[in-house]
């Protein structure tokens, strides 16, 4: 935890991170392997009902 000092007043800073922990694109590629998961579970699923 970063404590910033400022005319001897000590402060702690937003709980917001300053850069998000992932970037959009690796959100999209993530949500993109977990659909095409889903979707590959639904296949074996459908084919094991037949």
């Amino acid at each position: 935890m970063s404590v910033i000092e400022n005319n001897g007043e000590v402060t702690l800073p937003s709980g917001l991170p300053a850069e998000p922990l992932f970037t959009k694109r690796q959100r999209q590629l993530a949500q993109l392997i977990v659909w095409a998961l889903i979707f590959a579970g639904l296949l074996v699923v459908a084919k094991a009902i037949n």
